[in-house]
Protein backbone atom coordinates (compact mmCIF):
# COMPACT_ATOMS: atom_id res chain seq x y z
CA UNK A 1 0.00 0.00 0.00
CA UNK A 2 2.87 2.42 1.44
CA UNK A 3 4.64 1.67 -2.40
CA UNK A 4 1.19 2.24 -4.43
CA UNK A 5 0.53 5.92 -2.65
CA UNK A 6 4.09 6.92 -3.39
CA UNK A 7 3.82 5.76 -6.89
CA UNK A 8 0.59 7.57 -7.31
CA UNK A 9 2.66 10.65 -5.40
CA UNK A 10 4.99 10.46 -7.75
CA UNK A 11 2.31 10.84 -10.73
CA UNK A 12 0.50 13.22 -9.55
CA UNK A 13 4.25 15.67 -9.00
CA UNK A 14 4.93 14.82 -12.61
CA UNK A 15 1.52 15.85 -14.20
CA UNK A 16 1.84 19.60 -12.14
CA UNK A 17 5.26 19.99 -12.89
CA UNK A 18 4.44 19.18 -16.93
CA UNK A 19 1.39 21.22 -16.42
CA UNK A 20 3.44 24.27 -14.69
CA UNK A 21 5.70 23.91 -17.75
CA UNK A 22 2.82 24.53 -20.68
CA UNK A 23 1.62 27.31 -19.00
CA UNK A 24 5.15 29.39 -18.44
CA UNK A 25 5.55 28.61 -22.40
CA UNK A 26 2.29 29.97 -23.27
CA UNK A 27 3.18 32.70 -21.24
CA UNK A 28 6.49 33.07 -23.09
CA UNK A 29 4.68 32.85 -26.44
CA UNK A 30 2.06 35.29 -25.52
CA UNK A 31 4.36 38.07 -24.34
CA UNK A 32 6.46 37.21 -27.48
CA UNK A 33 3.71 38.29 -30.10
CA UNK A 34 2.46 40.94 -27.65
CA UNK A 35 6.47 42.26 -28.43
CA UNK A 36 6.17 41.30 -32.24
CA UNK A 37 2.69 43.52 -32.68
CA UNK A 38 4.22 46.44 -30.30
CA UNK A 39 7.48 46.40 -33.08
CA UNK A 40 5.16 46.48 -35.89
CA UNK A 41 2.83 49.37 -34.26
CA UNK A 42 6.19 51.29 -34.15
CA UNK A 43 7.32 50.66 -37.14
CA UNK A 44 3.74 51.91 -39.23
CA UNK A 45 4.16 54.72 -36.49
CA UNK A 46 7.63 55.65 -37.71
CA UNK A 47 6.09 55.37 -42.03
CA UNK A 48 2.96 57.24 -41.24
CA UNK A 49 5.16 60.30 -39.25
CA UNK A 50 7.55 60.19 -42.79
CA UNK A 51 4.84 60.33 -44.98
CA UNK A 52 3.10 62.94 -43.58
CA UNK A 53 6.53 65.02 -43.77
CA UNK A 54 6.47 67.23 -46.92
CA UNK A 55 9.20 69.04 -48.96
CA UNK A 56 7.73 70.71 -52.58
CA UNK A 57 10.88 72.25 -53.43
CA UNK A 58 12.95 69.20 -54.48
CA UNK A 59 11.02 67.22 -57.13
CA UNK A 60 10.71 63.55 -56.51
CA UNK A 61 12.46 61.92 -60.25
CA UNK A 62 11.83 58.43 -60.59
CA UNK A 63 14.69 56.36 -58.91
CA UNK A 64 16.33 58.92 -57.14
CA UNK A 65 17.24 59.79 -53.69
CA UNK A 66 14.55 62.48 -52.66
CA UNK A 67 16.70 63.31 -49.40
CA UNK A 68 15.39 63.92 -45.79
CA UNK A 69 12.06 64.71 -46.15
CA UNK A 70 9.80 63.46 -48.90
CA UNK A 71 6.41 64.29 -50.35
CA UNK A 72 3.29 62.51 -49.57
CA UNK A 73 1.91 59.23 -50.98
CA UNK A 74 -0.47 60.81 -54.13
CA UNK A 75 0.83 64.42 -54.71
CA UNK A 76 2.24 65.78 -57.30
CA UNK A 77 5.58 65.30 -56.55
CA UNK A 78 5.32 61.14 -56.22
CA UNK A 79 5.76 58.52 -54.38
CA UNK A 80 7.98 57.29 -52.11
CA UNK A 81 9.39 53.95 -50.71
CA UNK A 82 11.03 54.03 -46.93
CA UNK A 83 13.89 50.50 -47.54
CA UNK A 84 16.02 50.73 -44.11
CA UNK A 85 19.20 50.25 -44.57
CA UNK A 86 21.82 50.04 -41.71
CA UNK A 87 19.40 51.57 -39.65
CA UNK A 88 19.21 54.55 -41.74
CA UNK A 89 15.92 55.58 -43.37
CA UNK A 90 16.45 55.98 -46.99
CA UNK A 91 13.82 57.79 -49.19
CA UNK A 92 13.80 56.62 -52.71
CA UNK A 93 11.23 58.23 -55.01
CA UNK A 94 8.64 55.83 -57.31
CA UNK A 95 7.08 57.79 -59.41
CA UNK A 96 6.87 61.50 -60.26
CA UNK A 97 3.44 63.12 -61.82
CA UNK A 98 3.32 65.22 -64.79
CA UNK A 99 1.80 68.81 -64.23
Amino acid sequence: MNWACRMSYREKEKKKKKKREEEEEEEEEEEEEEEEEEEEEEEEEEEEEMLSRKDKSTPCLPGNMAGVVCSELGSLWGKCSFPDKANERIFICLVHFNM
